[in-house]
């Protein structure tokens, strides 16, 4: 049978490298289109053909041109912040693209109306209450209180209208809340375990309101769940066309018992690889962090921000990706968290 194709923008980093991984593993050949400023962990790979562009030039618009008539079987995109950065797939690119699946953000949800959310699974926000407010300054507000969160909802509401105009055009948004794992690259993560590792107070405080940290639920998605929910949205690109996805971890913890995890996990010695990391973290030689976290249990501060969590309306709910994608799973948090400190301890060597 022939190879499935897969055309990945932005791969070589965290989310993305998690996702072409899982996409290689299920068999796809992949194109992976980036600007070449980091070096790409799947060089050398025959299966992974490697596009150097600037999605912000001609140039890209040049590739897109040149794609065969057969096109993708799906098209994934992590570095799409702005409507603009879509056009040339939809006008250019079209139904070449296959699934069309837009990595995007719980942060949509900071541009949208409180009053109108949906909650759900005790109360876990809904991926309907993606509305945003019918009063035009209300609306501008919060617009301009997440920009990030708002574009990316315009994005979102770009590829609808380009849905319902080109009936071949197909597309589905993946909403992540904020990641963790092997190879997190935002250095939010990093940042994390070396306050742990100096006993640091760790901040409690969540867009502004004092102390939520100890007491609401929060939504976190662990990076190798990406690249399987990209897979798996990939493999139903009839049951997803053109719905948008909260794709989370199943437990909704607060803040400090995350962290509190984390350093358990941090410092129980492991002799074995974790499994949810073996394929994505380090050599199985690889050796341990010189600096060890000390047992002690971790101090927080609840005046300080997480600076961690972008988003403060608590945890999503994951059951319409559970209902559209069957054969998706997120990992147990205790495993995942497991996997991360495991990857923590040896980053030093774990950059293969």
């Amino acid at each position: 049978p022939q190879r499935r194709r897969a055309l990945v923008i932005g791969g070589t980093q965290f989310l993305g490298r998690h996702s072409v991984r899982a996409l290689l593993d299920a068999g796809y050949e992949v194109t992976l289109l980036s600007r070449g400023r980091t070096r790409s962990p799947f060089a050398g790979d025959a299966r992974v053909t490697h596009v150097r562009c600037n999605r912000e030039r001609d140039e890209f618009a040049e590739f897109l041109r040149g794609v065969p008539d057969e096109g993708f079987d799906a098209t994934v995109d992590f570095c799409a912040y702005a409507p603009e950065h879509v056009r040339p797939i939809v006008d250019v690119l079209g139904a070449r693209a296959g699934l069309y699946v837009f990595i995007s953000t719980d942060s949509v949800y900071m541009a949208c109306d409180p009053s109108r959310f949906v909650r759900e699974h005790g109360g876990r926000l809904a991926e309907s209450s993606a509305t945003r407010p019918e009063d035009a300054r209300e609306r501008a507000a919060r617009a301009a209180r997440d920009e990030y969160g708002s574009l990316k909802l315009e994005v979102e509401e770009q590829l609808a209208h380009a849905s319902a105009r080109d009936g071949s055009f197909s597309w589905t948004a993946l909403r992540l809340p904020d990641a963790f794992g092997p190879f997190e690259n935002t250095g939010r993560q990093a940042a994390l375990v070396r306050r742990l590792r100096r006993s640091s107070s760790i901040g409690l405080r969540i867009e502004g309101e004092v102390g939520a940290g100890a007491r609401r639920p929060v939504s976190l998605v662990f990076g190798p769940d990406v690249g399987l929910a990209v897979v798996a949205a990939c493999g139903a690109p009839s049951a997803v066309r053109g719905r948008a996805l909260n794709i989370c971890a199943r437990e909704a913890p607060t803040w400090e018992a995350f962290v509190r995890a984390l350093h358990a996990a941090l410092t129980t010695e492991v002799t074995e690889v974790p499994e949810a990391s073996a394929a994505a973290a380090a050599p199985a030689g690889a050796a341990p962090s010189p600096t060890p976290v000390p047992a002690n249990t971790p101090r927080f501060a609840v005046e300080r921000d997480t600076q961690f969590l972008s988003t403060d309306f608590g945890a999503l709910s994951g059951a319409l990706a559970g209902e559209l994608l069957p054969h998706w799973r997120a990992t147990v948090l205790e495993e995942a968290v497991r996997a991360t400190a495991w990857f923590e301890n040896h980053r030093a060597t774990a950059r293969g």
